[in-house]
C-alpha cells in the first residue's frame, strides 16, 4: 500500500519518541492503542498504522480489489479514532501487510526504523494467551525497539484535547535488576516522569531469601543515570520477579511500567518477564531493550 501521509499546521506539543508503529486489527483494544500512540507521538513525530491481513491468495483485479478494500478499512478506522479538530499531530503514514502478524510487524518496524511499537491486547491470562499472546510474545521475544502492550480495556496515558496533548501517566513502576542496569529502560522512564509529575518508582524484586537493595546501591544508581531527587526504591520479596512487578503494580495503581527487556537471559527467552505481567496486571507495560551499538534503533527522546 502506497504510504498515506498527512500534513498539518502543527502546535509545540511533547514527543515521547520520533518514530512509532501502531498494530491495529479494527477492534476495540486497537482504538485504545491508537489513540494513546497519537499523543506519545505529537508534533514533530511520525506514526506509522499497520494493519496485518492474511495472504491473499488471488492476484491480479481482484488481489487490487481486496487489497483496496484493506486500505479503505484502514483509513476509515484511523479517521474514526483519531480527532479531526486536532492542532497538533504526528505524520501519518498508512500500512497494510499480508502474512503472519508478528513477522509482519516486525518487518514494517525495520522499515521505518521505529522507536517504538505499540499494541493492544484483546483478554488476559488463558484468553490473552490463545488469541494474541503468541504475536505479542513473538514480538516481545525479537524486537530490536521498545514495545509498548495496551491492556484490554479503556485505558488511556493521554487526553487528546483541541490544542494540546495532556498526559496522565500516573505512577511510574520501574523493576530494575542493579547486577544487569539497562540506561536505556532508566532515560525513558525518566523522560515519562516529566509528564507524569511523580516520582519515579525504582522496584528491585529478589527471592524471599535474598539480599535486599541496600541504600548505597540505591544512591549509586540514582546518581549514576541522573535520576530525579525524589525518585523512590521499593525493594520487593516474591516467588517469582513477574510476581513482584505485577503484584507491585496493583497495590501501588501503577498506570504504567517501564521494564528491560533483556537479549540474553538465563533460563528464559527475552520478553518471558514482561509477557508474564501482561498476562497478570491492567497497567500499560512499556519493554525497553538495551541499546546495540551502532543501531538504528536508539529510542529518540526530545
Amino acid at each position: 500500500m502506497p504510504d498515506s501521509a498527512v500534513g498539518r499546521a502543527l502546535e509545540p506539543a511533547p514527543c515521547l519518541f520520533s518514530r512509532v508503529l501502531c498494530a491495529v486489527a479494527f477492534d476495540h483494544q486497537s482504538a485504545s492503542a491508537l489513540y494513546n500512540a497519537v499523543g506519545i507521538a505529537a508534533h514533530g513525530g511520525e506514526l506509522t498504522v499497520l494493519t496485518v491481513r492474511p495472504e491473499a491468495a488471488s492476484r491480479g483485479s481482484e488481489h487490487s480489489e481486496i487489497q483496496a478494500s484493506h486500505e479503505k478499512a484502514l483509513r476509515d478506522f484511523v479517521s474514526q479514532h483519531i480527532p479531526a479538530d486536532l492542532s497538533y499531530g504526528p505524520r501519518l503514514h498508512l500500512h497494510v501487510a499480508y502474512g503472519h502478524p508478528a513477522e509482519a510487524i516486525l518487518a514494517a518496524a525495520d522499515r521505518y526504523h521505529v522507536d517504538l511499537i505499540i499494541m493492544g491486547t484483546r483478554g488476559r491470562g488463558r484468553v490473552l494467551e490463545g488469541v494474541i499472546g503468541s504475536v505479542a510474545h513473538h514480538v516481545l521475544r525479537e524486537a530490536r525497539t521498545a514495545v509498548m502492550i495496551v491492556p484490554p480495556f479503556e485505558t488511556e496515558l493521554v487526553a487528546l484535547e483541541t490544542s494540546r496533548p495532556i498526559f496522565h501517566v500516573g505512577r511510574v513502576l520501574v523493576p530494575i535488576d542493579p547486577l544487569r542496569e539497562n540506561a536505556e529502560q532508566l532515560q525513558v522512564a525518566t523522560r515519562l516522569r516529566r509528564i507524569s509529575q511523580q516520582p519515579l518508582q525504582l522496584l528491585c524484586v529478589r527471592h524471599d531469601k535474598e539480599p535486599q537493595l541496600q541504600a548505597t546501591q540505591f544512591e549509586k544508581l540514582v546518581q549514576q543515570h541522573h535520576l530525579p531527587v525524589d525518585t523512590e526504591a521499593w525493594p520487593v520479596s516474591a516467588r517469582t520477579v513477574a510476581a513482584g512487578i505485577s503484584e507491585s503494580a496493583r497495590s501501588t495503581e501503577a498506570g504504567l511500567i517501564v521494564m528491560g527487556l533483556e537479549r540474553q537471559q538465563k533460563r528464559m527467552t527475552p520478553g518471558s518477564i514482561a509477557y508474564e505481567v501482561i498476562r497478570h496486571t491492567d497497567a500499560v507495560v512499556l519493554a525497553v531493550p538495551r541499546a546495540e551499538q551502532d543501531s538504528a534503533f536508539l529510542p529518540v527522546l526530545v
